[in-house]
């Protein structure tokens, strides 16, 4: 049975210095089967600051994320393990924690293998999300079209 991929938008409100920011921060989440990623590993509730997705980065950077995430060209991140950053720090930097896993593409499957909490071993302040998430099988035609169409119209 092939699981079946969405994506979509959510506007954040948030303070800075204890003002709320007039507009809403939007990141997009990951759901399977219905079910999102977000929630299942706890971070729902810590967006906006972790959650950043491979649509929210800018030009050229998002088109070679987004390959990645279809499995057409390898996946790395900054800890260099071959691991497609699902979600990240709202700066940028893997070293925060990020929410990853391997993809592998082979004829009209795509598979997320081991998705899981990485984070820099030296950092002791940063939460461990541990969500429990199996891996997942989704046919290629339906998760390319799926990744296409968001990123071209945000639906």
């Amino acid at each position: 049975m092939m699981n079946v991929l969405a994506i979509t938008s959510k506007g954040y409100e948030y303070e800075i210095d204890g003002k709320p920011y007039p507009q809403p921060h939007v990141q997009c989440d990951f759901s399977v089967d219905g079910g999102s990623l977000a929630v299942a590993f706890g971070f729902e509730d810590g967006r906006p600051w972790f959650g950043q997705t491979c649509f929210e980065t800018v030009e050229p950077y998002r088109a070679e994320l987004i390959l990645q995430l279809r499995g057409i060209r390898p996946s790395n991140n900054q800890f260099n393990t071959n691991r497609f950053v699902l979600y990240r720090c709202h700066c940028g930097d893997d070293n925060c924690g990020i929410i990853s896993c391997g993809i592998e593409r082979a004829g009209h499957v795509v598979r997320w293998t081991d998705l899981r909490y990485e984070a820099d071993l030296d950092l002791d302040e940063e939460p461990m999300y541990d969500g429990v998430v199996p891996d997942f099988v989704f046919d290629a035609i339906e998760y390319d079209s799926t990744i296409e169409r968001f990123a071209k119209n945000g639906t």
